[in-house]
């Protein structure tokens, strides 16, 4: 099964669905990755590696398929940036030797090779390195290799891989069981096979979002990149080895899960694709609206380069939807996906509009999720799917009355109290006192990462009277203390996970977050 199913993948995979795998091949093999990733200013060079030293440089052009003697023509200028651009990055030597090459999952025509033959000597005459050439059953041998130590053999494990790999990819990724074979992966907790055991992570994670990258589902792709940068996060916090032998591969998840997001971004840009195509529920519409928005303003926030960003267009998207009532806010899972919302619109200063869209959903959670509820809105643990699905199937039986909590409530005053919301909490404060709100707490804080959390409670509290002061001295508290490391030192991961992990509303990363990406206006005690 091993072999058959990397082979298919290879098969069928497009040249941005394999790039954490080869770059995780390059690492076994001693090099460093410098830069991974597609982008304007990449001048051929798809992925660049070095020695440790640095006194060798490999450039990477990365290809799916065969290769034919056209694919070398249609390709020259690629070609030609590949082999006569030598790679810039901060603390090059001058010196440095340089090798490009040519990657694909296929095979090299005989045409084909024999044209690159005669494209080598004429670089060879300026003085210019010779390209190499790898083929697929190279990349084949090295990925069967680097996995085959750690390939699920044990029925249900195996039984799980075989289900994920085996789904249409399109808005099916499920990411409980996919989490869960990741766990799996990781359930030897030593160190001693760390850096092998998150090498596998990502290529299980390349194999398995295979069909999502064929169907462009990058909101799928870049759920289970997170969940796979968060599990490789979680196993090296937990081996107490150095971040040397985890840290590659976690940052090569990482940035695959915002590669994601930036396809998503730059689909968004395009105002055709916030419309419906055919008879589609109103109801999933707005969900999309909101997911795509999510997403595209997630980039804004982690943005410094001016090449992706396009805030005009957002903010004036985001305006109308709010103004027409677009957006829904299907549950409390829907939470972490406003949040982004809410950041972007006061980074660039649209303060009113923000704080309307903040006050309807506090207002909606108060109001529905009060003990005894008839119509709760859905936990944070339920997709949106779930949720449309609950929706279109609701009775209209009163007399069904439901114990419900919510997982928000407290984030939302968190919100409101640093937004000097005091007037508008007041309003619906009874409202609030109503509620039950559901705290996890985990025994070891790790396990923030994982999305399913081993040995966590939920304990319930509610608010009754409330002193401002005391209000907006907890939620102006300064706790960065109580928060993981791996949130402290890569906030942009800190965003990325709580965008996909939306069932984790921990009051000491949402005020992290609310610090470092938004620009609240008269934020102060």
């Amino acid at each position: 099964m091993r072999e058959r199913l990397v082979e298919d993948w290879l098969i069928r995979i497009h040249e941005r669905g394999y790039d954490v795998a080869f770059c995780q091949v390059l690492l076994s093999q001693g090099l460093h990755v410098l830069r991974a990733g597609h982008s304007p200013t990449e001048h051929g060079k798809d992925v660049i590696a070095s020695t440790p030293d640095r006194s060798k440089l490999w450039g990477y052009q990365l290809k799916s398929g065969n290769f034919s003697q056209a694919d070398v023509t249609k390709h020259r200028e690629q070609l030609n940036m590949l082999v006569e651009t030598r790679p810039i990055f901060p603390g090059l030597p001058r010196d440095f030797e340089y090798q490009p090459v040519l990657v694909t999952t296929g095979e090299f025509k005989e045409p084909a090779v024999s044209l690159i033959k005669e494209l080598n000597e004429s670089w060879r005459v300026r003085n210019l390195p010779a390209l190499e050439l790898i083929n697929g059953r190279a990349l084949l041998a090295d990925l069967l290799k680097l996995s085959a130590d750690f390939w699920p053999v044990a029925l249900p494990a195996a039984r799980t891989l075989r289900s994920l790999y085996l789904v249409e990819g399109k808005g099916d990724f499920d990411p409980d069981a996919f989490s869960d074979l990741l766990m799996r992966l990781f359930a030897e907790k030593t160190g001693r096979n760390l850096g092998r055991q998150a090498a596998a992570a990502n290529l299980f994670t390349s194999y398995l979002l295979g069909p999502f990258q064929e169907n462009m589902d990058h909101w799928s792709v870049f759920r289970g990149w997170t969940l796979t940068a968060a599990s490789i996060a979680w196993a090296g916090a937990k081996s107490n080895t150095s971040e040397g032998t985890w840290h590659e591969p976690y940052r090569l998840a990482r940035d695959a899960a915002k590669a994601a997001l930036v396809a998503l971004h730059n689909e968004a840009k395009n105002e055709n694709k916030f419309r419906s195509h055919g008879m589609e529920f109103d109801d999933y519409t707005r969900v999309r609206n909101v997911t795509a928005m999510a997403a595209a303003v997630c980039v804004e926030l982690m943005s410094q380069s001016t090449e992706t960003r396009a805030p005009d267009i957002y903010l004036a998207r985001l305006t109308q939807f709010i103004a027409e009532d677009r957006l829904l806010f299907w549950g409390e899972g829907a939470l972490s996906q406003h949040l982004m919302l809410i950041w972007f619109l006061e980074k660039h200063g649209a303060h009113d509009i923000a704080k309307v869209l903040l006050l309807r959903i506090i207002t909606l959670v108060a109001r529905k999720n009060q003990e005894g509820s008839p119509d709760p809105l859905p936990d944070g643990y339920t997709s949106p799917d779930d949720c449309l699905t609950e929706l279109l199937s609701e009775t209209s039986d009163s007399e069904v009355k439901k114990a419900v909590e919510s997982h928000s409530l407290l984030a939302l005053i968190i919100l409101c109290a640093r937004r000097q919301m005091r007037a508008e909490l007041n309003a619906i404060w009874v409202d609030i006192t109503h509620v039950r709100m559901s705290i996890l707490r985990t025994e070891d804080p790790l396990d923030v990462l994982q999305w399913s959390a081993d040995n966590a409670t939920e304990h319930s509290q509610q608010f009754n009277e409330h002193s401002w002061r005391e209000l907006a001295e907890f939620a102006f508290l300064q706790d960065v203390d109580r928060l993981l490391p791996i949130f402290q030192k890569d906030p942009d991961f800190a965003l990325m996970y709580l965008l996909t992990f939306q069932h984790r509303m921990m009051g000491s990363l949402l005020k992290h977050l609310d610090e470092h990406f938004a620009r609240v206006e008269g934020a102060s005690k």
